[in-house]
């Protein structure tokens, strides 16, 4: 029997579209979360520092922590477990340059590699903080509290009935400088940045590096056509741990501090980008030459950056130009080896 125009629908009809009606209103949210669009999130990025009052959130944990060598003494535990070392994404070091000549061009530099310890409390660990501490009897504090300067902080305790017969004298100390080199003593109240320090030396048996450089000579071969980047890859330590306020319940969790690694060692990077277009741009009717080789090699000794007229000029060498800038992806990617090679970077 056939039926009818605006009979009612079939009950499986009425399934189907409320299946899918279910399907799209699960979907789009997904959708609107990871599209193109949307940033991804940073895998590495520390998490956000948490202060407490015994269980009572607290809205500023910099200022907790700011409170430490001050108005408090302060201790630093450092959760086991949750400490590693890590490399950081490739950071620039110095301008790019650009081959516009018709050959391949040598670029010779001197590479600083740079690093320096940052925390999530707002620089309380890192080097913000201007004292690394006080004490609260008889003492006497000599020299800069400056971050870059040594701070010595001294004190002589005596002693019952000082004046009326045998006595004891006993001289307390610390010395607190840049990386974080610390002695304690009972009644020093200690800053963040030198209670952190030593944790640090108590978990891994040597002092906390709080910045790091070295430079390093190095030589790549640009082909025709290309942009060279050199870069640096950073080896760092991550800690984490927490800050807790002595003689109150007031506690930090959640601390991140990256430091520069006594383990392992920072990595100088090329990466070359395709600047067929702005060559164009320099120079009208522009055509690179062939590569020399799949892998930059250090070439000739006559093959040098200087040959073909002045550094910068479009119809010369090769062109200075700021860091490279924007989205796009690099044609090759390499990293020099302990022997003074290029490698792929995988």
């Amino acid at each position: 029997m056939k039926r009818r125009a605006g009979h009612a629908v079939p009950h499986r009809a009425f399934v189907l579209t409320a299946t899918l009606a279910t399907l799209l209103a699960s979907v789009a949210p997904a959708l609107a979360e990871g599209g193109a669009d949307a940033p991804a999130a940073d895998p590495d990025a520390p998490p956000v520092a948490q202060a407490f009052d015994g269980d009572t959130p607290l809205p500023d944990a910099p200022a907790v922590a700011r409170g430490c060598g001050q108005d408090h003494g302060c201790s630093f535990r450092i959760i086991p477990g949750l400490s590693r070392e890590r490399t950081t994404a490739v950071v620039s070091a110095g301008n790019a340059v650009i081959n516009c000549t018709n050959k391949p061009m040598t670029v010779e530099r001197t590479v600083s590699l740079e690093s320096s310890t940052t925390d999530n409390i707002a620089g309380e660990i890192s080097g913000s903080a201007t004292l690394e501490g006080t004490v609260d009897n008889t003492t006497k504090v000599e020299g800069s509290a400056g971050v870059d300067n040594k701070t010595e902080i001294s004190h002589t305790d005596h002693g019952p009935q000082a004046d009326k017969g045998p006595t004891t004298d006993v001289v307390n100390g610390a010395s607190i400088g840049v990386g974080g080199t610390v002695s304690g003593s009972a009644e020093l109240k200690l800053s963040a940045k030198a209670t952190f320090a030593l944790a640090f030396q108590a978990k891994y048996s040597h002092t906390w590096k709080r910045t790091s450089t070295e430079t390093t000579q190095v030589k790549f071969t640009v082909k025709s056509g290309d942009e060279l980047q050199f870069g640096v890859l950073n080896a760092m330590t991550r800690t984490v741990g927490e800050l807790s306020v002595n003689g109150t319940g007031k506690l930090v969790k959640n601390i991140v501090v990256d430091s520069p690694s006594s383990v392992n060692v920072s990595t100088v990077v090329a990466q070359t980008f395709s600047a067929l277009n702005y060559c164009l741009t320099v120079r009208p009717g522009f055509t690179p030459a062939p590569a020399p080789s799949p892998t930059p090699a250090p070439p000739p000794p006559a093959n040098r950056a200087s040959d073909g007229g002045p550094d910068g000029a479009p119809g010369g060498a090769l062109i200075e130009a700021p860091p490279h800038q924007g989205d796009a992806r690099p044609t090759g990617r390499y990293r020099l080896t302990p022997e003074g090679s290029w490698a792929p970077l995988v």
